[in-house]
C-alpha cells in the first residue's frame, strides 16, 4: 500500500507532501558546486515541493545550493516546504536561534515554516 500523497500540518490548513527530495549525502568534497542546485531544480520541475536540507549538510554547502535553486525555480515560495534541522552542535538553548538563523541565511529564506 502506498503512503498518502500528503499529510495535514497540525494547526494549519496546509498539507505537506509525503515525499520529498533529501540532500543529506551531498558532500561538497564529492559534488561540484552547482550540482545540488541542478538536482533540486530538476526535482522541482518534476513536481517536488518538499525539500530536505540542514546546516550540517556540508557545513552549509547544501543550504546555499538549495537556496539558489529555490530563487531560480519560478515556483512561489509558499508552495515549497523546505525542511531543516537543528545541528547537533547547537542544542544548547542559547544556540537554537543561532543555528536556525544560519540555516535561513544559507537558504536565503525569510522563514522555515508556513503560517
Amino acid at each position: 500500500m502506498l503512503p498518502p500523497d500528503s499529510f495535514p500540518l497540525k494547526g494549519t490548513n496546509m498539507r505537506i507532501p509525503s515525499r520529498g527530495l533529501g540532500t543529506f549525502q551531498a558532500d561538497p568534497k564529492l559534488y561540484p558546486e552547482g550540482s545540488v542546485k541542478a538536482s533540486v531544480l530538476r526535482a522541482i520541475k518534476h513536481g517536488y515541493r518538499h525539500i530536505d536540507a540542514a546546516y550540517g549538510y556540508g557545513s552549509g554547502f547544501v543550504g546555499k545550493e538549495v537556496g539558489a535553486a529555490i530563487a531560480e525555480c519560478g515556483v512561489p515560495r509558499e508552495e515549497l516546504f523546505v525542511v531543516t534541522k537543528l545541528h547537533h552542535c547547537f542544542h544548547a538553548p542559547d544556540d537554537v536561534e543561532v543555528n536556525m538563523d544560519m540555516s535561513l541565511k544559507n537558504l536565503k529564506l525569510d522563514y522555515n515554516q508556513h503560517d
